[in-house]
């Protein structure tokens, strides 16, 4: 299923990024902001045709990727998730500006790819408030309570205080039980 959401979204990113590629010959688009948006829809599109024959080659069984990247796979979304918010930051900011900019009376750039393209700046908007907002709370929720603790190079998240002093209590209590044991064998 994941190869049909990869060609839907190949295709719409394609009429967009044909769109923005036609606003050139446009006088009353912005340059500017129409290059930078066509240089991000085709990053976008690369990206996509990736995962699309990422999908098609696991579905046939050719490729399994994640045996080969299970070690790194924490490092992979961590690095792979800042680079998209980084990208839909850069993408909101242009897709913004491209609205502000954009006559409302411009004939030659009114066509549906402009609400796409508009369409895919809100949700990339969403995306972010909502990344922001669930990492903040998280963050301050673990602060807060203090989870989190330190170590020299690591850092652990004790996901349930009680639960580590209980299984701390209960391996300390069967050492005794143990020893006990072991005394009275003697």
């Amino acid at each position: 299923m994941l190869w049909l959401s990869s060609i839907i979204s190949i295709v719409l990113l394609y009429f967009a990024y044909a769109y923005l590629k036609g606003l050139k010959t446009c006088a009353c688009a912005n340059d500017l902001y129409a290059t930078r948006l066509k240089n991000l829809e085709s990053i976008l599109l690369g990206f996509n045709v990736m995962i699309f024959c990422f999908a098609v080659l696991s579905s046939f069984h050719l490729f399994n990727a994640l045996d080969k990247i299970k070690q790194h796979i924490l490092k992979i979304a961590m690095v792979g998730g800042l680079t998209m918010l980084a990208y839909y930051s850069y993408f909101v900011y242009n897709g913004y500006s491209f609205w502000k900019t954009l006559p409302a009376n411009c004939a030659c750039a009114d066509k549906w790819p402009k609400y796409y393209i508009y369409l895919q700046s809100i949700v990339y908007f969403l995306i972010l408030a909502l990344t922001t907002t669930f990492v903040g709370v998280l963050a301050f929720r673990r602060i807060k309570t203090g989870l989190i603790t330190e170590t020299t190079l690591n850092r652990y998240i004790v996901k349930d205080k009680e639960s580590f002093a209980k299984s701390s209590a209960s391996k300390s209590s069967a050492s005794k039980r143990t020893s006990k044991r072991k005394s009275s064998k003697k």
